[in-house]
């Protein structure tokens, strides 16, 4: 079998690059001849072969190129897949592989909505559903969602849950478990008292990950209480100030980015992760998914695919997005009793195992090209 993958972001930091590289290299290793179409700069140049495209402008988070077309037909040509398997939000890439893959069965990876934060992003996400998304979505033979919850509520699959099916990012739970050393944290910075943990890319492009609402949270919390937050980009410097400007600076540790395989030390270091994403741009939450192999307790939104990694009150709590009194009091709730945290713990960690690893995506992603072909 001879599978393409496109999608604009392939590997290093991030939610859709590492699902992308995960599920390419892991087809790779299965016996698959895998090919990616990217425009991202790949560094290892083993596994899958890569052809990585130059980029005319980037608006907003989105690469493009008119000359995609073209390029992404001749690849198409050359290496003649059985299937070809595009990756959304991030729009255009995809959209131009499902229209010019001829006869080809197209997959789309929709990894969840695009959605805009501000008057211009809103104009220009309805502009893309109209000219381009809702087509593609049309033209796809099957759709692939990182959760069956988040296919069922987004509107723009409405209509398409007769082929559809989930699968979920996976966690290394050989790296990301319990057994990992739990001093990291504490030892490194110098800290006392509860750890909250926030990791994300830091740009203006993932604001909707609600950062700033969680450095509010602080005011109201035991001074003793850290949050160490992980992750760099163009917004870390909007954040540190906004942590001046309200006070709490002194309480909040910008880590940088942390290398993966160091990221076990992060989570099972902290006493809790949090992730308070105020909007459906959140397909999955696979942060919190990494933090409960590690056997910690998570707190996330009640938004996107959040509530498929969280089951309420068994391995973390869910609360509304941008309710700040919500989240104190759950954060509260955890880091004064040990014994939930613990179970949370627990819990998250048997879940990891036993329904979100790579190898169980990688085995899935793999049925639907078989079904197709």
């Amino acid at each position: 079998m001879k599978a393409l993958i496109a999608s604009p972001y392939y590997s290093g930091v991030g939610g859709l690059q590492q699902y992308t590289y995960r599920i390419a290299v892991g087809l790779h290793n299965a016996g698959v001849d895998t090919t990616v179409i990217t425009c991202s700069r790949v560094l290892d140049e083993s596994g899958p072969r890569v052809f990585t495209l130059p980029r005319l402008t980037t608006v907003s988070n989105t690469p493009f190129s008119l000359r995609w077309f073209g390029s992404i037909k001749r690849v198409i040509d050359e290496v003649d897949p059985d299937v070809v398997n595009g990756h959304l939000p991030v729009p255009y890439m995809a959209d131009v592989a499902a229209r010019v893959s001829g006869d080809r069965p197209f997959v789309l990876t929709y990894h969840n909505d695009a959605v805009g934060i501000n008057a211009t992003t809103k104009l220009l996400v309805r502009a893309y559903y109209r000219f381009l998304g809702r087509g593609t979505i049309r033209r796809a033979r099957w759709i692939i969602t990182t959760s069956h919850h988040y296919a069922a509520h987004s509107p723009f699959l409405q209509g398409y849950l007769s082929k559809t099916s989930a699968v979920p990012p996976g966690v290394d739970v050989a790296t990301f478990n319990p057994t990992v050393d739990a001093n990291h944290i504490r030892d490194t910075y110098g800290l006392d008292g509860h750890i909250i943990l926030f990791v994300s890319q830091l740009s203006k492009a993932h604001r909707h990950k609600g950062l700033p609402i969680l450095i509010r949270a602080l005011r109201s919390l035991d001074p003793s209480v850290t949050l160490v937050v992980v992750g760099d980009g163009n917004w870390r410097s909007h954040y540190a100030s906004y942590a001046r400007r309200i006070g709490v600076q002194d309480r909040v540790v910008f880590a940088g980015l942390i290398p993966e395989e160091e990221m076990p030390l992060y989570y099972r270091g902290a006493d809790l992760a949090v992730l308070p994403t105020l909007t459906d741009a959140e397909g999955f939450g696979m942060v919190l998914a990494e933090a409960n192999a590690c056997g910690r307790p998570v707190i996330g939104t009640n938004v996107g695919g959040i509530p498929s990694v969280i089951q309420d009150h068994y391995n973390g709590l869910l609360v509304q997005p941008g309710d700040l009194h919500g989240l104190v009091e759950a954060i509260r709730a955890v880091l004064s009793n040990e014994e939930l945290a613990d179970r949370m713990g627990h819990n998250g960690y048997q879940r990891v195992k036993s329904e979100f690893t790579w190898t169980q995506a990688i085995a899935r992603t793999r049925e639907v090209y078989d079904a197709l072909i």
